[in-house]
C-alpha cells in the first residue's frame, strides 16, 4: 500500500484566477458608501444553494484527479483590514452573495462595511471561513481565531462529502493593494488549513461498514482538536490549552462492494511527519484492522492535498456479511420479482436464462461487468414525469462470484429494470454506440426485474388456477394490482398502466414498457410516447427528451423514441439463420425488432422451439429464451383454452377498470394491454373511447400447421346501446414481430399438468 498524492483543484483561490465579476444593482449593495471596498473569490466546481445564512458551508464534489470545492450562496467569512501597523476592520462578516464559481462577497450587516482609508495607502485584507463572530465586548484578533476539527465525523453514504463542508476552515490574504488599483475590488487568495483523507476500500463480502477511524500511534499526537486558534496572519495553530485527540473517527453506514473499491472521506489535521497510523474499520459490531502502522508522508500531511488510501480488500467473517437476498436460488430464469425496500439482492450472471438451449448450445457465459440498461417506475401524472430509479445504480455491479448484486432504496419504487452483462470491464460513460447499438463491447445476456413492494407470484395470493394450470393473478411486468390506482377517490388513468405489464415479441425474452396511458393509441394522443417512459444511465444510449411539448409531458433521458428510427430496426436482409437472429435479438435488447416483410423473428423450426413447445402440448418445456420468473413460463395454448372456456358476452368494465374479470375476480387489462404492430406501436384504441379495442396474450407454441408462437385476442369491446360488450376466446394468427402481453403458468416440480409433462425429479431426503 503506499499513498498516493493528488492537489486539490482549489488548494488555493488565485489572485490572478479570480474573474471580474460586476455587481449586480441590488438593493443591499447600492446601500453600501461609495468607498467601499468589494471582495471576490473563485472555487472550480458543481454548485449548490446555500441558505443564505453565515454559517452554510462550501459544497464538496468529487473531481477525479481532485476534490474540487465550490461555494455555496450564503458562505460566510471574517475580514481584517490592515492600513499600516494598524488595524482598521476586524473580523467583519461578509457572505458570497450567490452559488457558483466566480461570486462577490457582500456585507452581513451594511452597517458594518470595511471601507477604504484613502485612494492610495497601502491595505492588506486577511480573511477566514467560515465566519465566527466574537462575543459583546471582546476584540477581535488575528492571532486568535478559534479553529476546531472534531475527532468524530458523521457522513451520510448518500452525500458522502457532504459533512466536510460544515467543518472546514480557509485562511488567506490579499497582498498590499490601494483603492486605485483594479477599481477598489479585492481578490482574496484563500489557502486550506485542513486535508482529506480518502480510504478506499472493498471487502470479501459484502457488508455494511459503520465507521472508519485514523488513529495515530502516537497518543500525544494532536490529530484533532477543540477550542484551539489560529494565526491567519502566518498560518499557524495554537493548541495549547485546546482538547486534542490522537485518532479521527467517521462514523455513519455504507455498503461495500466485493470487487470495487468505496471510499471514506475525512478531514486530518496537517503535519505529522515521522508519525505512523492505524486505520480500523467497524463491521457487523467488529473492529477490522485496515492498516497497520502506516508511516505519514515524508514531509507530512500538506494542507490542501487529498490523500488516497487504498486499503484493498477486507477480510471479514460470514457473520458481519450484510444479508443478501439471492434471487436464482430456486432457479435461473431472465426475470426475476424484487419485493422489498433497502434489501441487497443478488442472482447468477453466468448462465443464459434457465440453462435450457433448445438448440443445444453452450449456456454458458462470462461477463465482464453488469450495467442498467433501462428502467421505468410508477407514474401517477404526466406533468412532469417522475424519474426515479427502482435500484440503486451504483450498487449495482458484477462480482467474482458470478453473481450480479444490486440494492433496493430504502423508500421503494415499483418499476422495471433491464439489466445487460457484457464482454468488457466498461463503465456507463465508457460504452459507444452508434445507431443505437453498443459498438465496444457485446451484450452476453440480459433480465428484467420486476420490482413491485410486496408482490410474490409463489405466494398463493398471487395465483389462481383453472382448468389444472395456475396462472399468475398479473400480466408479466404489472407493478400494481387496478385497485392501487384509485387514487383519492378517482381512477388514475396513468397510474392503471402500471397495471397492464411489459410489452413482448413472440420468442424474445426481453421486455418493452407498457404504454404510459391506458387512454393511449398510436401515436399516443395524451403524451405522444408509445412507451411508459424509459430511462437509460448509459449516455450513449440516451436518445434524449421525448413526449408532448405543449402542454409540457415530455421525458428526458429515453432509450425509447416516438419513430421508426428511434424505435425500431429492421433486420439486416443478410441475418437469416437463426443463431443470427438470436444473436441480434440478444445484443440489441433495447431495440424493437422487424422485418422486411410478413415473418417471425427466428426462422424455421428453431422458431418454433424457441419457447419450448412446437408441439403444443400442454405446458410444454422452459427455455433460456422464456421471459418468465424460475418456476414459471409463457402459457400453453392448452392452458389459455382452459381459461377462457367458459368466458361470455358480459360487460367488462368493473368499476372504472377496462379490462376482463376472469371468474369475476382475475384481472386481463385491455386498455394499454393493446397489442402492437411489427413497429412497436399500439395498434388498436382504448377501450375508454367506446370503441372495439383488442388485448393481445402470447402463447407458447403454434396455432396452425403453417404458423407458430400465434396471439390471441382476448377481448373484444363494442359499443352496443352504450354498453360495453365482451367477446372472448377469438383466436388470431399475427406476425411474430408483433408484440403482446405475456400470462405465466406455474410448472410445478415432479407434478403432472393436464397434457403435459413432469417437470424433473426433485431429491428429497426421506
Amino acid at each position: 500500500m503506499k499513498y498516493t498524492l493528488y492537489i486539490t483543484v482549489m488548494a488555493v483561490l488565485l489572485a490572478a484566477a479570480c474573474a471580474k465579476q460586476e455587481i449586480s444593482d441590488d438593493s443591499s449593495i447600492s446601500a453600501l458608501p461609495e468607498n467601499a471596498v468589494s471582495f471576490t473569490g473563485t472555487i472550480c466546481s458543481e454548485s449548490q444553494s446555500g441558505n443564505n445564512v453565515p454559517d452554510t458551508r462550501t459544497v464538496y464534489a468529487d473531481g477525479g484527479q481532485s476534490i474540487a470545492v465550490n461555494w455555496a450562496e450564503g458562505d460566510g467569512v471574517g475580514i481584517f483590514c490592515s492600513t499600516g501597523d494598524s488595524f482598521t476592520a476586524s473580523n467583519v462578516g461578509y457572505e458570497t452573495s450567490a452559488s457558483g464559481t466566480d461570486v462577490a462577497f457582500l456585507p452581513l450587516d451594511n452597517g458594518n462595511v470595511i471601507v477604504w482609508s484613502d485612494n492610495t495607502s497601502l491595505h492588506k485584507f486577511y480573511a477566514y471561513y467560515p465566519y465566527s463572530p466574537v462575543s459583546e465586548g471582546i476584540a477581535a484578533d488575528i492571532h486568535k481565531v478559534p479553529v476546531s476539527l472534531p475527532s468524530v465525523q458523521m457522513f451520510d453514504s448518500a452525500d458522502p462529502f457532504g459533512h466536510l463542508a460544515g467543518i472546514d476552515f480557509l485562511y488567506g490574504s490579499s497582498g498590499e493593494v490601494t483603492q486605485s488599483q483594479d477599481d477598489g475590488r479585492v481578490s482574496l487568495d484563500f489557502n486550506y488549513l485542513f486535508s482529506v483523507l480518502e480510504v478506499r476500500l472493498c471487502t470479501s463480502l459484502y457488508a455494511a461498514v459503520d465507521a472508519v477511524e485514523l488513529t495515530c500511534t502516537d497518543g500525544t499526537e494532536a490529530l484533532a482538536f477543540d477550542g484551539a486558534t489560529m494565526d491567519i496572519e502566518t498560518g499557524t495553530i495554537d493548541a495549547a490549552g485546546a482538547e486534542t485527540s490522537n485518532s479521527i473517527r467517521l462514523e455513519g453506514s455504507q455498503n461495500t462492494k466485493m470487487s470495487d473499491y468505496v471510499s471514506f472521506y475525512m478531514l486530518i489535521s496537517p503535519g505529522h511527519a515521522g508519525k505512523t497510523f492505524n486505520v480500523t474499520a467497524e463491521i457487523g459490531g467488529k473492529t477490522y484492522t485496515v492498516v497497520s502502522e502506516k508511516p505519514a508522508p515524508e514531509t507530512g500531511f500538506e494542507s490542501g492535498r487529498t490523500y488516497v488510501l487504498d486499503a484493498g480488500q477486507v477480510q471479514i467473517d460470514p457473520e458481519d456479511a450484510e444479508p443478501v437476498t439471492d434471487l436464482s436460488a430456486a432457479g435461473t430464469a431472465n426475470c426475476y420479482y424484487v419485493t422489498e425496500p433497502g434489501t441487497l439482492y443478488r442472482f447468477r450472471a453466468d448462465i443464459k436464462g434457465n440453462g435450457v438451449d433448445p438448440a443445444g448450445g453452450d449456456v454458458n457465459i462470462v461477463p465482464k461487468s453488469a450495467l442498467v440498461l433501462w428502467y421505468t417506475c410508477f407514474q401517477t401524472t404526466n406533468s412532469p414525469w417522475l424519474q426515479e430509479s427502482p435500484v440503486v445504480i451504483g450498487s449495482l455491479g458484477l462480482e467474482p462470484d458470478g453473481y450480479i448484486y444490486f440494492r433496493t432504496p430504502e423508500t421503494f419504487v415499483n418499476g422495471n429494470v433491464v439489466v445487460i452483462a457484457i464482454d468488457e470491464d466498461l463503465d456507463y460513460s465508457e460504452i459507444q454506440a452508434q445507431d443505437r447499438q453498443i459498438t465496444n463491447a457485446n451484450v452476453l445476456w440480459s433480465w428484467n426485474l420486476v420490482v413491485t413492494e410486496g408482490y410474490d407470484p409463489n405466494s398463493v395470493a398471487s395465483q389462481f388456477t383453472k382448468g389444472g394450470y395456475t396462472f399468475m393473478s398479473r400480466d408479466l411486468g404489472a407493478i400494481i394490482d387496478p385497485g392501487q390506482a384509485l387514487i383519492g377517490g378517482t381512477w388514475n388513468r396513468t397510474a392503471l398502466a402500471a397495471a397492464i405489464g411489459n410489452c413482448y415479441q413472440w420468442g424474445r425474452k426481453d421486455p418493452f414498457p407498457a404504454l404510459p396511458d391506458v387512454n393511449s393509441y398510436l401515436a399516443n394522443y395524451t403524451t405522444n410516447l408509445h412507451f411508459t417512459p424509459a430511462y437509460t444511465p448509459i449516455p450513449a444510449l440516451d436518445l434524449g427528451k421525448f413526449g408532448m411539448t405543449s402542454p409540457d409531458r415530455s421525458a428526458d433521458h429515453q432509450i425509447l423514441g416516438t419513430t421508426d428510427e428511434t424505435i425500431c430496426m429492421t433486420v439486416p436482409a443478410d441475418v437469416t439463420t437463426p443463431e443470427a437472429r438470436i444473436g441480434l435479438l440478444t445484443e440489441n435488447p433495447h431495440i424493437w425488432m422487424t422485418l422486411s416483410g410478413e415473418g417471425y423473428l427466428v426462422p424455421d423450426d428453431a422458431g418454433k422451439a424457441v419457447w419450448g413447445n412446437p408441439e403444443n402440448s400442454g405446458i410444454g418445456e422452459k427455455t433460456m429464451y422464456d421471459p418468465c420468473p424460475p418456476g414459471w413460463k409463457v402459457m400453453s395454448k392448452d392452458a389459455w383454452l382452459a381459461l377462457t372456456d367458459n368466458l361470455s358476452s358480459t360487460v367488462a368494465k368493473t368499476d372504472g377498470v377496462d379490462g376482463i374479470l376472469v371468474d369475476d375476480k382475475y384481472y386481463f387489462p385491455v386498455t394499454g394491454g393493446l397489442w402492437r404492430n411489427s413497429k412497436g406501436y399500439a395498434s388498436g384504441y382504448a377501450a375508454s373511447c367506446g370503441i372495439a379495442a383488442d388485448s393481445g396474450y402470447w402463447f407458447d407454441g403454434s396455432y396452425t400447421d403453417n404458423g407458430y408462437g400465434n396471439f390471441r385476442t382476448a377481448v373484444n369491446f363494442a359499443a352496443e346501446g352504450g354498453d360495453r360488450s365482451v367477446t372472448c376466446s377469438t383466436m388470431t394468427t399475427t406476425n411474430g414481430a408483433n408484440g403482446a402481453s405475456v400470462r405465466c403458468i406455474k410448472i410445478n416440480p415432479g407434478t403432472a399438468v393436464p397434457g403435459g409433462q413432469l417437470d424433473n425429479f426433485d431429491k428429497k431426503d426421506w
